[in-house]
């Protein structure tokens, strides 16, 4: 019987052709179970882009076969996108999924009408709302169903002047997470309706102090201060016995030798701070009593510094019984590196990230170290292409020994 032998380059051909016509179904099916209407993209199955799309308008949202345990949605950088009506997420309801992460950041939003999370608000667990023209917490944050699964909201740098205490009782049943800003000279004293939230960012703020009860029965594990008009870390936080985690971020200390407050250490439930950061400020020296009020700080960042040069942080001084195990001094445009590293006896890693760095035979010190060898150092050379590790482990060692 004859045999018939397909020539190698129809062989190839076939491949070539079988293989388009799976990628080109592929693309087909993908692109229509994107549940979102144009201008929006699914890059995968679990994230829905409308951003930069000119949007005046949620877009519609169509129900599609796929079960979606997570989903995030993005809807960002619609400037003529100003208000979300009534209902405009019930469609995204009938998609079967079990918790969404909504982003709606850099539009122009100052409105949320009531029940316009309508049909998923008992799903959404993350909503992110920055950089939008809010001056008042919207109506449908604080539906009488409520968001019942929700865990963050995130408000900063909005041009909020109050805080609703009904909504935000509403929103301290379940929220842990919470950010904003507020513009004006009174502090919302409904922030103390938060009673689960363990992590907060206040600021932008143009308050210079805070009062007394700013925090009052909020269980806060981690709080930041990110572009205030604060003069200093408000004593406030020494009533956080549960606080492990400081973020300082303000132009405006008026006397740095009093930055710090004096926490007594002695109260029953009190340890003080594990991780404190501080940027913006004129840091010359550094407030030993941070380490009397904080005795247990094992982090510490210093960064962004208003006035920063090397002469500056190479004055700073840490006591004999520190516990610094973490040390960042990144983004300060510093020129060396401070020889007080070497009074770190804990030290695990230390990060000059972001600097102008000039490794060269000054650094020759660092050979002698002992501790040299614990400690993971990140940051480039300025002048040469090369980590400074590397630098303190091959050409310091070779030439400047």
């Amino acid at each position: 019987m004859a045999s018939f032998t397909m020539p190698l380059l129809s062989v190839s051909c076939v491949v070539l052709f079988a293989t388009l016509v799976s990628q080109t179904s592929a693309f087909i099916i993908d692109s229509y179970s994107c549940p979102a209407s144009l201008p929006c993209r699914c890059p995968n199955l679990l994230t829905i882009y409308c951003n930069y799309g000119q949007l005046t308008d949620i877009p519609d949202f169509n129900e599609t076969d796929r079960d979606y345990h997570h989903m995030e949605v993005y809807i960002s950088h619609n400037p003529d996108l100003t208000k979300i009506d009534a209902n405009a997420f019930t469609p995204l309801g009938h998609i079967r999924q079990h918790e969404i992460a909504l982003t709606l950041v850099n539009n122009s939003l100052a409105d949320i009408e009531s029940n316009a999370f309508a049909g998923i608000s008992d799903r959404i667990y993350y909503i992110n709302l920055e950089y939008n023209n809010f001056t008042h917490l919207p109506a449908g944050l604080g539906d009488h169903q409520g968001l019942v699964y929700l865990k963050t909201l995130l408000l900063s740098y909005n041009p909020l002047k109050t805080l609703d205490g009904h909504i935000m009782h509403s929103l301290g049943r379940t929220l842990q997470e919470f950010s904003f800003g507020i513009v004006g000279e009174n502090w919302p004293t409904s922030i103390q309706e938060l009673r689960h939230v363990t992590t907060l960012q206040v600021g932008p703020l143009s308050l210079s102090t805070l009062p007394d009860h700013a925090f009052i029965h909020m269980p806060l594990v981690k709080l930041t201060f990110a572009e205030t008009n604060l003069e200093a870390i408000p004593h406030v936080i020494c009533r956080i016995n549960q606080l492990r985690s400081l973020e300082f971020n303000t132009t405006n200390v008026v006397d740095f030798a009093t930055m710090v407050p004096h926490c007594a250490t002695g109260g029953h439930h009190y340890e003080g701070l594990h991780s404190l950061t501080l940027a913006g400020t004129d840091l010359y020296e550094l407030p030993m009593n941070i380490f009397s009020s904080f005795p247990h700080l094992t982090s510490l960042r210093i960064y962004d510094l208003k006035d920063a040069s090397s002469s500056n942080i190479n004055n700073i001084q840490f006591p004999s019984n520190n516990k610094i195990r973490h040390l960042g001094l990144d983004s300060n445009n510093l020129v060396s590196i401070p020889r007080s590293i070497t009074t770190l006896p804990h030290l695990q890693s230390l990060d000059l990230a972001r600097n102008q760095i000039q490794c060269g035979c000054l650094m020759s010190w660092m050979l002698q170290w002992e501790g040299r060898q614990n400690v993971n150092i990140t940051g480039e050379c300025e002048n040469y292409n090369m980590s400074i590790a590397d630098f303190i482990d091959t050409k310091l060692k070779i030439f400047c020994h």
